[in-house]
């Protein structure tokens, strides 16, 4: 990964490039998962890519991030099984 001076990884992700001249974006440091979304005239966005020296995302890392994203938001696994689902309600049958 490239990491800027100050030691951080910046990640971009191209939502959309319209043909308006707009690049619709995600942008995260450190970690991909958490993002803001950005949108920038295509010639900032190069810039912009540029002065943080980004790692763009590819497809593959997106999709995985937007099954997490999924879970996370509905409370299930990849499966599609709901958290719980294994007949215990997340208890480990520890508690009294």
């Amino acid at each position: 990964m490239t990491e800027t001076n100050d030691g951080t990884v910046r990640f971009v992700r191209v939502r959309k490039s319209e043909r308006a001249g707009y690049v619709n974006f995600d942008f995260a440091i450190n970690h991909p998962e958490l993002s803001v979304e950005l949108i920038l005239p295509k010639a900032a966005f190069i810039e912009f890519c540029e002065a943080n020296n980004v790692v763009f995302m590819t497809p593959e890392q997106g999709v995985s991030i937007d099954i997490e994203r999924l879970k996370w938001r509905y409370g299930k696994d990849a499966s599609g099984r709901a958290d719980g689902a294994n007949g215990n309600n997340g208890n480990s049958g520890n508690e009294s």
